[in-house]
């Protein structure tokens, strides 16, 4: 019998991860506020990695572009993992190398990690080796962070279950195998680097922004 404690979160906000914002991925963060200005949209951002997570305060992540997936509601977006994705990644081949996690806007509000956000990080955390979620807004604020599960499994014991018999005397009924685990998330924030945008945009971005933006 395995049984499974509560999940915990540790915010680690005193180690901070290098993000670099290539100047492409501004440019496509600027549009997609300038176009979806009063709700939430949201999209798979690809990055690349210098150094691992096992050493954080060393380790470099360079976003490289972004898929919009989504254009939500004022409050909320989210979206599936489709043909999009396959057809994306598939459309070149530098792209087979990058890792994926996810940004979305909060449109006019701040920048923040709400509780839906907290629940995400804590949902992805265990589909990736560690994810990275970044927020942004319509006044190009940015934050990030990256996120991973880690657990510890307490080897197997054996207990002995009694119980009382009709006289009140105690009695052995049976041994039972326990086995338990624990699960921890980690959480690191993102020191934010920018570089200056040009004035051009990948052709597969702008079809997926096309794609997002019209109706079902």
């Amino acid at each position: 019998m395995l049984k499974e404690e509560e999940q915990k979160i540790s915010d680690n906000s005193s180690t901070l991860i290098k993000v670099i914002v290539k100047a492409s991925v501004i440019k496509q963060i600027q549009h997609l506020c300038s176009i979806i200005s009063y709700v939430e949209w949201s999209g798979l951002l690809f990055y690349s990695q210098q150094g691992t997570i096992e050493k954080p305060e060393e380790m470099v992540i360079t976003l490289e572009d972004i898929l919009p997936m989504d254009k939500g509601s004022v409050a909320s977006t989210e979206f599936e993992y489709d043909e999009r994705y396959v057809n994306y990644v598939m459309g070149d081949e530098k792209r087979m190398d990058w890792r994926h996690g996810m940004i979305h806007s909060h449109n006019n509000m701040g920048v923040f990690f709400s509780g839906t956000d907290h629940e995400d990080l804590k949902k992805n955390s265990k589909a990736h080796n560690y994810y990275l979620s970044v927020v942004v807004n319509n006044k190009m604020d940015m934050i990030g962070k990256i996120a991973f599960t880690a657990e510890v499994v307490i080897p197997k014991l054996s207990a002995p279950f009694y119980a009382l018999n009709e006289k009140g005397e105690k009695y052995f009924v049976e041994k039972v195998d326990y086995c338990y685990k624990k699960e921890k998330l980690y959480t690191y924030d993102c020191n934010l680097e920018y570089q200056i945008p040009q004035n051009n945009f990948n052709p597969d971005f702008i079809s997926a922004v096309d794609y997002i933006m019209n109706p079902p």
